[in-house]
């Protein structure tokens, strides 16, 4: 079986949870996660295989078989982050509203 291989932004609570769903999941894979603090990342990584980064970009540079991402930063990042993997063909779930510049 192909697993779709994920990677979390931002190792927050929600993070966890989504992790911990990931191992009762056989066709997903948490393969990365990045986050400006390692500590946080190295712990909700515990019990996978998932590699760490500092930066989204290093995660995407580094993970060539990416399929889909889940965006838990603070909001003021989500419209950089979301935009950059979906113009390079990602899947993106944004944990909360997505606000684009409309004016």
């Amino acid at each position: 079986m192909n697993k779709t291989r994920f990677a979390i932004i931002g190792a927050g609570n929600i993070a966890a949870a989504y992790a911990a769903a990931f191992k009762q999941c056989p066709a997903l894979e948490l393969i990365a996660i990045a986050d400006i603090n390692a500590e946080n990342s190295s712990k909700i990584a515990a019990g996978t295989n998932a590699r760490i980064y500092r930066t989204y970009k290093e995660l995407y540079e580094c993970e060539p078989f990416l399929n889909a991402v889940i965006v838990s930063t603070p909001p003021h990042l989500h419209e950089e982050i979301s935009c950059f993997f979906l113009t390079h063909g990602i899947s993106v779930l944004c944990e909360k509203l997505l606000f684009t510049h409309l004016f």
